[in-house]
């Protein structure tokens, strides 16, 4: 048996452990991540299969004498954010959190003259730095190598159909192929430097919404921007989740967001059942929570005892104006093919209709 076939079959052994460890650091990024309120699209953990090695290390371009401590990819995750500046953020963070011992920057934009096309991305060999290897559940993988990819969604998507064409290099494309590669690819770009603008230019609207309406502004109109600030700022928003609180319900924005399969919150929801029952300005959604809406809110809570309520600002805002408007939602079918579960629909407007008949 050859050195290399003795390092594949060490591999395999130690394999399980290389998965925990994948697991764990997937774990640890996905934690202190959402500490640094970066959002992130998703992550990908993995470890190179036994095959994979093998044919690494016996490359003839490659040379191992200790190949279970010389690839350093055996362990790796990638992280795809959303947005391009993002990335230097966590590169920062992954400064402070690992040792790093190479950080491959060839894939960034500035590497690339304007008649060249590749994937954009940061590339980071890293190691547990000194306290986090200590601790018992890092050990035995304490002196591993670490592949960290951090990318944005296009920068993605970009790697992946490219990887599908097998065009990894400038070279391995037919000479009539690359002008229209070479303008998608700055289409890609394009597409990321604009998402930021979009983002920007959205935070400075929500930023006017909230000047707005802490200035004392009168009928605002309601759009998502206006209705999130009202939704966050509004003391009648504030007594109703105190009081809804009080009865059993349970108020966590962040649940909600990760459970929805759209990913967003129910701003957009609220808005267009404002928008469809006439309900046009900051004034108008104000003047609902005149009704009375204790018992009603008691009634789901009776209704639906078998399971616990679990609501947003936006969907407790929702279910208040459910209650005001039954009659017209009803009459125009408004929640119909709106993604509500029939038995919770059908137990909100039931509600609605035994305490405003």
């Amino acid at each position: 048996m050859n050195d290399h076939q003795v390092a594949v079959n060490e591999y395999r052994t130690l394999l399980s452990l290389y998965e925990a460890c994948a697991a764990r650091l997937e774990s640890l990024m996905r934690d202190l991540l959402k500490e640094e309120g970066i959002k992130v699209h998703f992550f990908e953990s993995r470890v190179k299969s036994p095959e994979s090695l093998a044919d690494k290390i016996r490359r003839p371009d490659k040379s191992y004498e200790s190949p279970l401590e010389e690839v350093t990819d055996l362990i790796g995750l990638r992280i795809v954010l959303y947005y391009q500046d993002d990335i230097e953020s966590v590169s920062k963070l992954i400064g402070r959190e690992f040792t790093v011992y190479e950080r491959v920057d060839a894939h960034q934009v500035d590497d690339y003259s304007p008649d060249r096309f590749g994937y954009l991305s940061a590339h980071f060999i890293v190691g547990l730095n000194e306290s986090r290897a200590s601790l018992t559940e890092w050990k035995a993988t304490a002196s591993k190598r670490i592949e960290i990819q951090v990318r944005t969604v296009l920068q993605h998507s970009w790697a992946a159909v490219s990887h599908i064409l097998q065009y990894k290099r400038e070279a391995d494309v037919p000479p009539l192929l690359r002008r229209r590669l070479f303008r998608l690819a700055g289409l890609f770009e394009l597409a990321d430097e604009q998402f930021m603008e979009i983002r920007d230019e959205a935070m400075r609207l929500s930023e006017g919404a909230k000047e707005l309406y802490i200035a004392g502004a009168q009928n605002i109109a309601l759009d998502v921007v206006s209705v999130r600030e009202f939704v966050r700022l509004s003391p009648k928003v504030d007594v109703l989740l105190e009081r809804i609180s009080g009865m059993g319900f349970v108020v966590d924005d962040e649940a909600i967001l990760e459970a929805r399969s759209s990913g967003g919150d129910y701003a957009p929801e609220l808005v267009d059942l404002c928008q469809k029952l006439g309900i046009l300005t900051t004034n108008d959604l104000e003047s609902l929570f005149e009704v009375e809406y204790g018992a009603y809110f008691e009634e789901l809570m009776r209704m639906n005892s078998s399971e616990k309520w679990i609501v947003s600002r936006e969907f407790a805002v929702i279910l208040l104006v459910i209650l005001a408007q039954w009659k017209q939602i009803l009459d125009k079918h408004l929640l119909e093919g709106q993604g509500w579960s029939p038995s919770i629909l059908n137990i909100v407007i039931e509600s609605a209709r035994k305490i405003r008949p």
